[in-house]
């Protein structure tokens, strides 16, 4: 395997992990699933069960998704 190609996997690793379970850094930051797509999502206090529902899909969607990014 070439150099560019240890690094971007190991790079890749270091994202998907911060993504599947974010350090406290990137909670304070914003970078979460649910801030991330707030404006998709809507208000919890509006509607609850709806928030929850997309909130709950696009999370399982996108960790669904993150092992087909490093497709060889």
């Amino acid at each position: 395997m070439d150099p560019e190609g240890i690094l971007f996997t190991l790079a890749y690793i270091l994202v998907s992990a911060c993504i599947v379970c974010p350090p406290t850094e990137f909670i304070n930051a914003g970078l979460t699933v649910q801030n991330v797509l707030a404006p998709l999502l809507g208000s919890e206090q509006m509607d609850f069960v709806h928030y929850h529902i997309c909130r709950t899909t696009s999370t399982i969607l996108i960790h669904a998704v993150l092992p087909l990014g490093k497709w060889e």
